[in-house]
């Protein structure tokens, strides 16, 4: 990552005892806000926006015009938006992949000289709630140390240490966690793990290394392009 840039997690427990304007033909004038920009809003902006984790921002004519050979090199070739998992477009919770019919308008506007259109025609900005619990305040938050990453722009993988011990609650269950991060533009994606045993921490609470899975139990992951927290069934917990 550029330059030294403070990271923040905290941690949020609850303790209990179709893209629109997507389909077009060969005859259709394509514009940016007309066409493009709801697919960028479903799809795309939740990363290229100030302060996310993508290198430059998607919001309006002129913040993507600049980049137009790229967006068309890497929504063509699928690696834009990232999505890993395997099986048809919408199975999998908070997939971002874009839909064959999303893909070719976005390559006939840009084909077309990439026209601007009429700005009164973009869809309301979403509202984002970065900063924000998003299923209201938690009954737990739990905070992990301050780490700072690399200025050599040498991708940093650390464990960092949560200062808590639920012994005073040994019926201590969960039913929802939210990963709320100071700064998203440092961080790639984040695991948490319940140790399975006693672990010696370090000083700071910071390890320069990942843990072994053997030594762990997953209880979730955040990547960037996540827009709610990880949730188990109604009248669940775990």
């Amino acid at each position: 990552m550029a330059g030294v840039v403070p990271a923040v997690a905290a941690l949020f427990f609850f303790i209990v005892p179709g893209t629109v304007g997507a389909e077009s033909d060969a005859t259709t004038v394509v514009t940016f806000y007309e066409h493009v920009l709801p697919i960028f809003e479903e799809k795309c902006i939740v990363c290229h926006r100030p302060g996310q984790v993508a290198p430059m921002s998607l919001r309006t004519y002129d913040e993507a015009r600049p980049w137009v050979k790229s967006i068309r090199k890497e929504v063509v070739s699928r690696r834009m938006p990232p999505f890993f998992a395997a099986g048809p477009i919408g199975r999998f919770k908070d997939d971002l992949r874009l839909q064959n019919s999303e893909i070719a308008l976005i390559q006939q506007w840009i084909d077309g000289n990439a026209k601007r259109g009429n700005p009164d025609a973009a869809p309301p900005p979403r509202e984002w709630k970065d900063s924000e619990w998003i299923d209201g305040e938690p009954d737990l938050v739990i905070s992990l140390p301050v780490h700072t990453t690399r200025p050599d722009d040498v991708d940093d993988y650390v464990t960092l240490f949560a200062d808590f011990i639920p012994q005073e609650a040994p019926g201590l269950f969960y039913r929802g966690l939210q990963l709320k991060v100071e700064e998203n533009g440092s961080l790639h994606h984040a695991s948490l793990w319940l140790m399975k045993e006693l672990f010696p921490v370090p000083e700071g609470g910071i390890l320069h290394k990942n843990i072994s899975a053997r030594r762990a139990f997953p209880m979730y992951t955040w990547f960037p392009g996540m827009t709610d927290l990880m949730s188990l069934p109604k009248g669940s917990a775990s």
